[in-house]
């Protein structure tokens, strides 16, 4: 088991490399224009403030300096420069061949990009339900802890493996309908098909070292 076979510290070191990869695969990718999430918008998801498809949103739009939607929507107003006639060079139209196919990607690029930034969330929300499942594991471990015997504490140690897998199901549907929308995608307009390896690879690999290192943390504590 990897919770055995890696330190907490080294599980943590193998999930930020995991992150990097599909980080370094969507940059390099032309067909893709999407974000992970900040800090602030994993707070948001995490309080409920948005909603998984409001983050989504957000993580297809185009980044303002860095900032989230959420600051640049406040700065809209006083960022947004004067209405100015444009040069009359600059207001020709392009010619009929040239003006379709750029929409045409675009379009296709929103649709890959929108199911990646699905997944990002999906690993975001994954992340957050086991560290919730961790600390309700703590907050009943103490109410039952004290006079409890090894068969009490079997079970209660069983009823959260069961939670935890319960769990890694669902997240797992929800990861086939986002693979097999890329593939629909993907396949329809002839794209990089190599994301889709990629996203299902750091995916299964990222699921296997979540779970490894709250069951180390877990153990750690004594409660499996």
């Amino acid at each position: 088991m990897l919770y055995k076979k890696y330190s907490a510290e080294e599980l943590q070191e193998q999930l930020d490399a995991n992150k990097s990869l599909i980080a370094e695969t969507v940059e390099a990718s032309a067909d893709i224009t999407v974000r992970d999430l900040n800090d602030e918008e994993k707070q948001a998801l995490r309080d409920g403030t948005l909603s998984p498809d409001e983050i989504v949103e957000m993580l297809t739009g185009d980044p303002q300096d860095g900032a989230s939607i959420m600051d640049a929507a406040a700065n809209a107003d006083q960022n947004a420069p004067e209405d100015q006639p444009a040069p009359p060079e600059e207001q020709s139209e392009p010619p009929a061949d040239k003006a379709e196919k750029p929409d045409e990607k675009t379009e296709y690029q929103k649709a890959v990009s929108e199911v990646v930034a699905k997944v990002y969330v999906l690993r975001e929300r994954y992340a957050i339900e086991l560290e919730n499942l961790q600390e309700q594991a703590e907050a009943e471990y103490k109410t039952i802890s004290a006079g409890s015997g090894k068969k009490e504490l079997a079970a209660f140690a069983e009823k959260y493996i069961s939670a935890a897998g319960s769990l890694e199901k669902q997240c797992d549907g929800e990861m086939d309908v986002c693979v097999a929308e890329l593939q629909k995608i993907i396949g329809e307009n002839g794209g990089e098909a190599d994301i889709i390896d990629v996203v299902i690879e750091t995916y299964v690999k990222e699921k296997s070292l979540k779970k490894a290192w709250y069951i180390s943390q877990l153990e750690k504590k004594g409660l499996i």
